[in-house]
């Protein structure tokens, strides 16, 4: 894996998140009651990025290192 593809695949994974995650709000809040189902899906998913921010944060203290 190349050094430069790290962060743009962070990015990719944060934009693609926000996609689903609005499409997600945007379904569930339009039914009559609305519904808070997404919430789940924003915090399950969360995580995830979450762990992958962690991951790229960690490769770029490593890269620093040893610069």
């Amino acid at each position: 894996m190349k050094n430069d593809s790290i962060p743009l695949g962070f990015f990719i994974h944060a934009g693609v998140y926000l996609a689903v995650v609005g499409l997600c709000a945007a379904l569930a809040l339009s039914h009559d009651p609305p519904r808070h189902w997404f919430v789940w899906v924003a915090v399950g998913w969360g995580i995830g990025l979450g762990a992958h921010a962690l991951a790229v944060w960690r490769c770029r203290a490593r890269q620093r290192d040893r610069s």
